[in-house]
C-alpha cells in the first residue's frame, strides 16, 4: 500500500505562508489568484486563510487579538514563528504559495491513490466506482493545481478577436430581453449571480424559465435543489409548456396527448435535475465534473439557505454563508461559467411594504462582496393577475441601480413575459 503520511513539508509550508501574511497582509489578494482554501488542511490552517480573507475583505489588518480564540494562542504563536523566520519578499511569498500548491496537490494524489488500490482490490467494488474515483483524481487536480487561468496580453487580444470575428455571444441568456441588454448580452461567464426573494415570490419558477431559455439555445443546463424533489421542478417545467394545468395533476386526469406534446418540448433541450447533493463540496464536485462532461454550461442552485455549510464553533451564520459564495464564486471562475444562486429575502421588507433592497439579504454582506449580480423579485397581485418585478441591485459588469424589470406571468405562475 502506498503510504498515506502526510508530506513533512506541509505543515510547516502552511504555517510559514500564513505567518508571513500576516505580516505582509498586502500580499493576501495576489497569493488568493494562486491558491484557495481546498489548498489548506481542514481545521486552524483553513479556517485561519479564510479569516485571513475575510478581515482583508473588509480592509482591515489582520487583529491577532481576535484571532487567538478562534485559532487558538499555541496554533496561532507557531505561524507567528514559523513567518518571522521566512525571508519575507513579494517574490517569496507566491513562490511558498506555489510550492504549498504543490505539496497539496501531490498529498491529494498520495489518498487519492490509495483509494483506488483500496477500491481495486475489493471484489465487490463497480467499474463505475473505479471511474468515479479516477474522475475525481483528475477534477481535484484541474481545480488545485491548473496555471492554464494565466494569459498574455496577445492570448486575450486573439481569444477576443476569435469571438468579434466568430460572432458569438458567450453570455447565457437571462430568458429576457431587457435583461440580456443591462448585462450586455446576458448571464457571462464566470460570474455569480443572485436570485433572490420572500417565500412564494416566484424564485424557483423563474429559475426555470430561465433555465428553459438557456438550454433552448443549446447551453446544457443543471438545476441543483436542496429543497424540491426532482420531480417537483419537471412539473414545474412541463406546467411551463402550456400543455398540462395543476388541477390535471391533483386530479390524476391528464390528456395524455397534450402530456407527451409538453414532453417533447422539454426534452429537446439540455436541462438535468439534481437532487442528492448533500454538501457544499459535493454540490461543487458535481458541477465541475459535468462541466468537463460538456453537461453544465450554467448551473442553478435552490437555494443558498439550504446548502450544509462546516460550521465551527468560532464562525458564525454570515461567515458560514460567505464561505459558500466565496467558493461557489471561484468555481464560476475556475469553470467559466455563470452560477445562479437563489437566496431568500429577510422578513423586513415584507413589514415595510416596500421594494427590497441588498441589505434585505440574509447575511448579506458576502453575499453582496462576493455577487456579480444581484436580483431581486418582488411579486404583486393585480386584478390582471401576477405582476413580478425583478430589481437589478447590483450588476458588476454593467448599469445598475434602481432598475425594474416587470414580468407578466402565465395562468399557472410558471411562464414570464417581460411587459
Amino acid at each position: 500500500m502506498i503510504t498515506e503520511n502526510i508530506l513533512p513539508d506541509l505543515e510547516m509550508m502552511e504555517k510559514t505562508l500564513l505567518g508571513e501574511l500576516i505580516i505582509c497582509p498586502s500580499e493576501i489578494q495576489d497569493v488568493s489568484s494562486i491558491i484557495d482554501a481546498e489548498v489548506f488542511s481542514k481545521g486552524k490552517p483553513r479556517d485561519l486563510w479564510l479569516e485571513l480573507n475575510r478581515q482583508y475583505s473588509y480592509g482591515k489588518e489582520p487583529d491577532i487579538i481576535s484571532l487567538r480564540p478562534m485559532i487558538g494562542n499555541e496554533y496561532l504563536m507557531s505561524v507567528m514563528e514559523a513567518g518571522s523566520r521566512a525571508d519575507i519578499s513579494v517574490t517569496n511569498i507566491e513562490h511558498h504559495a506555489m510550492y504549498l500548491r504543490s505539496l497539496r496537490a501531490r498529498q491529494n494524489a498520495l489518498s487519492l491513490a490509495n483509494e483506488l488500490v483500496r477500491a481495486a482490490s475489493r471484489d465487490s467494488t463497480s467499474e463505475d466506482e473505479i471511474i468515479s474515483i479516477v474522475s475525481s483524481f483528475v477534477d481535484n487536480s484541474n481545480m488545485s493545481c491548473s496555471m492554464s487561468g494565466i494569459q498574455t496580453m496577445t492570448e486575450l487580444s486573439n481569444e477576443l478577436a476569435e469571438e468579434l470575428q466568430a460572432g458569438s455571444n458567450p453570455c447565457v441568456t437571462t430568458g429576457f430581453s431587457k435583461l440580456d441588454k443591462f448585462f450586455e448580452g446576458g448571464f457571462a461567464p464566470g460570474s455569480l449571480i443572485i436570485l433572490s426573494g420572500r417565500p412564494g415570490h416566484g424564485k424557483t419558477s423563474i429559475a426555470c424559465h430561465m433555465m428553459r431559455m438557456a438550454a433552448s439555445d443549446g447551453i446544457p443546463a443543471v438545476m441543483f435543489s436542496f429543497e424540491q424533489t426532482n420531480i417537483e421542478i419537471f412539473k414545474k417545467l412541463m406546467l411551463s409548456t402550456g400543455h398540462i394545468h395543476p388541477e390535471q395533476i391533483a386530479k390524476g386526469y391528464v390528456e395524455w396527448e397534450e402530456y407527451e406534446e409538453g414532453v417533447k418540448v422539454l426534452i429537446q433541450h439540455p436541462i438535468m435535475l439534481d437532487e442528492s447533493c448533500r454538501s457544499l463540496d459535493d454540490l461543487s464536485h458535481r458541477i465541475a465534473n459535468l462541466n468537463r462532461k460538456g453537461k453544465c454550461g450554467v448551473a442553478f442552485i435552490d437555494y443558498l439557505g439550504l446548502i450544509p455549510t462546516r460550521t465551527r464553533d468560532s464562525m458564525t451564520k454570515s461567515q458560514a454563508i460567505g464561505e459558500i459564495t466565496h467558493q461557489l464564486k471561484n468555481l464560476a471562475r475556475t469553470l467559466r461559467i455563470p452560477i445562479i444562486l437563489l437566496c431568500q429575502l429577510n422578513r423586513e421588507k415584507a413589514k415595510q411594504n416596500r421594494a427590497p433592497v441588498l441589505t434585505d439579504l440574509r447575511d448579506s454582506g458576502d453575499i453582496e462582496q462576493d455577487a456579480d449580480k444581484v436580483l431581486m423579485i418582488d411579486r404583486n397581485e393585480t386584478s390582471e393577475g401576477p405582476l413580478v418585478d425583478i430589481w437589478i441591485r447590483k450588476n458588476r459588469q454593467g448599469r445598475g441601480g434602481n432598475v425594474r424589470i416587470q414580468l407578466r406571468s402565465n395562468e399557472t405562475y410558471s411562464c414570464f413575459e417581460q411587459q
